[in-house]
């Protein structure tokens, strides 16, 4: 089988996908997935159009272009390639086939559509791969690719000389990776939110009890750890020590672990919450790839009732009115105290300062973000919930909270609206303040868990865990040892051998009385502690090949049977001779 443009773009995500695409492994069926590829078909299919307007028909070649057509350049541009040789086969969106000669020297120049806004590597690497095959392909090498993307068509070039190396080496060890019997180890990242088959990786991993189900662990992190010999969640939940620190907390995987083996919240520290003033929680909606900002929501209470107001933006021109209309309600609010999850409405309040300053008062804008309470940060390194992420999907679903929508996230809604300004489709609108209400909903769901914890423990709750008053469950103690697994038994034994055999025993006490008997028995011989080592004189120089060698002298060495220390803890003792 040959390796396609979409097992390399597989590659270039998870080495578990491209596997699973290459050997023809049964997808699932997720509307999140089918989401984004028809976002993304549809976006090609625009972009290809608009181009195609662009051009006189009698310059436009569909298909695959001849290499004799690629060098009399009969074309101005050659749409829905495709090249291939006895190894590789892309799926070239087009080539340029008049061009400046200041531009590329062949005058061929492969070009890529892109459905962001915001260009990234992976997108130049696959432009790369494209490159690589119509070189491979047609023995033309272009040194110069582009990316179209956005409405206005922006055009990019991108230099392929420094990305051929880097196809090489992904092609190598993506070959090694699809020609293994055995799949790649499932390790769980951020493409799995979108993945045809998380599902499958995620039940393998958590079969396996991988560390990579913790989310928030990067690589690096993992691979200390299996340097250390930690490898399962079970296995690290185990090493957790409390220990005081003065300083800032940190996340500790360790107790992260020890949550989610025992089922139980731990709390380390004390919760600072404070919910005196009126609490506002406010969640927003938006597009990073524009820069755009297009949904508000506020949850509060109001004469003991819970209230709830959407502010909307058909567009960006519609930015600062949505802005205006959410200042106004939340001034009318005595003393607002917003709260929020995460730190984007931290961001977009300061974002809507700078774009707009005449809508609000500064010092009042300032006096609001300095009150805002960021529910993360009261999390951070001392709550614990038996929760694989600190996302505030994962937490609220613990206490009970749950959407309307079962893949509800924040990658759904981006494609969400942007279907929706592709169709105008009412139910996608409501779907998206539906979503934006139930963060809200999912935020007070948070602090009021978090505004327990800050008073007191729940007396008698089995649920709370105060993770300062923990003993270690295996102290440190003389006698047999049970182990969880047997196979532990026998390598804490073998574990002896090699303390025994490096290491000098020395016995304490007075010797045995028939130790003695037989050390003073007649006869018996002192071993000499002087050794003399004749060494056979080599026939040449081994660095001149001279025969001539004349011997100076002898060497002598003093070696000890036994080396003291000051600390016998230090270090190992030394036996030689």
């Amino acid at each position: 089988m040959k390796l396609t443009s979409e097992t390399f773009e597989a590659l270039l995500q998870c080495p578990t996908k491209a596997y699973s695409i290459h050997h023809g492994v049964p997808a699932e069926v997720r509307a999140i997935t089918e989401l984004v590829k028809g976002y993304q078909q549809a976006c090609h299919r625009d972009i290809s159009a608009r181009l195609r307007a662009t051009v006189p028909p009698d310059q436009l070649y569909r298909g695959t272009p001849s290499v004799e057509t690629l060098r009399q350049r009969r074309y101005s541009i050659a749409l829905e390639c495709s090249f291939e040789t006895s190894s590789i086969q892309a799926k070239v969106h087009g080539v340029r086939l008049k061009t400046d000669k200041d531009v590329d020297g062949t005058n061929c120049v492969p070009f890529r559509f892109c459905s962001g806004e915001k260009l990234s590597n992976t997108d130049k690497l696959l432009l790369a791969f494209d490159a690589f095959a119509f070189s491979q392909a047609t023995g033309i090498t272009p040194s110069v690719g582009e990316l179209i993307s956005g409405q206005q068509l922006r055009s990019s070039r991108v230099a392929l000389a420094p990305l051929y190396l880097k196809v090489g080496s992904i092609l190598e060890a993506g070959t090694a990776i699809l020609s293994s019997s055995e799949p790649p180890r499932a390790i769980l990242n951020r493409h799995c939110s979108e993945c045809q088959f998380a599902s499958r990786c995620t039940s393998s991993a958590k079969e396996a009890d991988d560390l990579s189900i913790l989310s928030k662990m990067s690589a690096k992190e993992r691979e200390r750890y299996h340097d250390k010999g930690i490898f399962t969640i079970t296995q690290l939940s185990h090493t957790f020590r409390h220990r005081k620190r003065t300083s800032q907390p940190k996340h500790d995987f360790a107790l992260q672990a020890l949550a989610l083996r025992k089922n139980q919240v731990h709390v380390l520290g004390k919760v600072a919450w404070d919910d005196a003033d009126t609490c506002v929680y406010i969640d927003v909606e938006g597009d990073p790839d524009r820069g755009f900002y297009y949904c508000i929501g506020i949850r509060f209470e109001e004469s003991g009732k819970i209230v709830h107001r959407s502010y909307w933006a058909d567009s960006p021109k519609d930015e600062q009115k949505m802005w205006a209309e959410c200042v106004g309600a939340l001034k009318s609010i005595g003393a607002p105290r917003l709260v929020h999850y995460g730190s984007y409405e931290t961001k977009f309040f300061r974002e809507m300062k700078t774009r707009y300053p005449d809508t609000a008062e500064s010092n009042w804008l300032d006096s609001l973000i300095g009150s805002a309470v960021n529910l993360v940060s009261l999390l951070y390194g001392r709550v614990y919930f038996p929760t694989y992420s600190n996302g505030l999907k994962g937490i609220a679903r613990h206490l009970g909270f749950r959407w309307s929508e079962p893949e509800a996230s924040g990658l759904a809604a981006l494609y969400w609206r942007r279907q929706w300004e592709a169709s105008q489709a009412p139910h996608l609108k409501e779907k998206l303040l539906i979503y934006n209400s139930e963060d809200c909903a999912a935020a007070q769901t948070v602090a009021g868990a978090l505004s327990a914890l800050s008073r007191s423990l729940p007396a008698g709750a089995t649920d709370f865990v105060d993770a300062t008053t923990l003993k270690r469950e295996y102290p440190k103690q003389f006698g047999k040892i049970d182990f969880a697994l047997p196979e532990f038994e026998q390598i804490h034994a073998a574990a002896q051998w090699d303390y025994q055999r490096e290491r000098v025993h020395v016995r304490s006490g007075k010797p045995h009385h028939q130790r003695q008997e037989t050390s003073s028995v007649k006869g018996s011989k002192r071993v000499n502690s002087h050794v003399h080592v004749e060494v056979e004189q080599p026939p040449c120089c081994i660095h001149c090949g001279s025969t001539r060698i004349r011997l100076w002298g002898f060497l002598g060495r003093t070696t000890y049977d036994l080396k003291i220390s000051r600390n016998p803890l230090a270090g190992p003792a030394t036996r030689v001779g």
